[in-house]
């Protein structure tokens, strides 16, 4: 039993919040994400919450720009961590290789983008 935040875990945007109370987390589809969160922030607007680092808070409106770029370097940051094993020496060189150009992509992006809130995400390789 408890609360939630229902987050796309392509965007880092929070889409709904819920409460839960079967126990253990709700079941979603592979691209969101179930956040606990308090009593507290379930009470709030998904419009007054960010997702940052990996939790929930109560945090500037979205139309804030600058919460915008936070959430957009969170989520890019985000994507450079969930590949930062494609970089490591035992890692098949195929793979590294194939990893490199979309991790850079991700590392130039804040200095591609004009929109944070709806900037062009690099594609990822498939991992074989």
């Amino acid at each position: 039993m408890g609360y939630y935040a229902v987050v796309n875990s392509g965007t880092g945007k929070i889409e709904k919040l819920l409460f839960h109370g079967d126990g253990g987390e709700p079941s979603l589809d592979d691209d969101r994400l179930a956040v606990g969160i308090t009593p507290e922030l379930y009470a709030q607007s998904e419009d007054e919450l960010v997702f940052l680092e990996g939790r929930v808070e109560k945090g500037p409106k979205p139309s804030d720009e600058g919460a915008e770029w936070e959430n957009f370097r969170a989520m890019r940051n985000r994507l450079l961590q969930q590949t930062d094993w494609t970089q490591l020496p035992d890692v098949p060189e195929e793979i590294r290789l194939a990893y490199l150009p979309y991790r850079k992509a991700l590392r130039d992006l804040p200095e591609n983008t004009t929109d944070p809130a709806s900037p062009a995400w690099p594609e990822a390789p498939i991992a074989k």
